[in-house]
């Protein structure tokens, strides 16, 4: 990841360069070279005038540029030194298991009844309102989830359960304490082993936001490469 950043951050300073140039050379030939033969202080003016049009005109477009290819990296946790910001729980652990680099965040419920368990991010604001996110994850599925309406028979079937990551409201509580609504969210299951990458995309409501992820039921999963990027819709 952080080669790739390196290797954007050299590509941007060339399209800058090569703007820049462009832009003198257009400005130079169509506005500058007809206008020399005026007087001394009137060619001093025009020279300011387009110095400051390429100035601004190569900011705006390098913005642009830098944007489209550089999306601002606001989170990115990939559990090589603990849980990061996600907060503690008994249902979270760090595991030499890894789908990439030496550890994964382990997520895993051993209660068969429909419930959640799981781990929230810390409360220092990530988001920002009516700003744009994507946030992408990779997970491998260990034991797939499932729950039982009633654990303690063993003659009922179990149901499919799942896993999830929320994108909780802080600003909204339910009924029930502790428990959050959630503007939006992605889940995943599957047989032992499957993987893959999760994506979400959202515009923040609210910027009192934060990552929840957990199982519904029982059931083993990993996360890695957790990632929340700015972007222009």
């Amino acid at each position: 990841m952080e080669a790739l950043w390196g290797l954007l951050e050299w590509l941007k300073w060339i399209a800058s360069g090569i703007i820049t140039t462009i832009l003198s050379a257009i400005i130079w030939n169509k506005i500058i070279k007809p206008m020399l033969h005026i007087k001394k202080i009137f060619k001093v003016v025009v020279l300011v005038i387009a110095a400051i049009l390429i100035f601004f005109g190569t900011a705006d477009i390098y913005r642009r540029i830098v944007r489209s290819i550089m999306p601002k990296v606001v989170y990115f946790e990939d559990f090589e030194k603990g849980l990061g910001r996600l907060k503690k729980s008994p249902s979270v652990d760090i595991t030499g298991e890894a789908i990439s680099g030496k550890y994964s965040l382990r997520i895993q419920s051993k209660n068969s009844s429909f419930s959640y368990q799981g781990t929230v991010s810390d409360s220092e604001e990530l988001f920002r309102i009516n700003h744009n996110y994507l946030v992408s994850f990779k997970y491998r599925v260990i034991d797939s989830a499932f729950f039982k309406d009633n654990p303690a028979d063993p003659k009922e079937e179990p149901k499919a359960g799942r896993f999830y990551l929320d994108i909780e409201r802080l600003d909204i509580k339910e009924t029930q304490e502790n428990e959050y609504y959630y503007q939006c969210s992605i889940e995943w299951n599957g047989s032992s082993g499957s993987e893959g990458t999760a994506r979400l995309s959202f515009t923040a409501d609210v910027h009192d936001l934060r990552l929840a992820f957990g199982v519904v039921g029982k059931g083993t999963t990993l996360v890695d490469d957790v990632e929340v990027v700015e972007i222009q819709k």
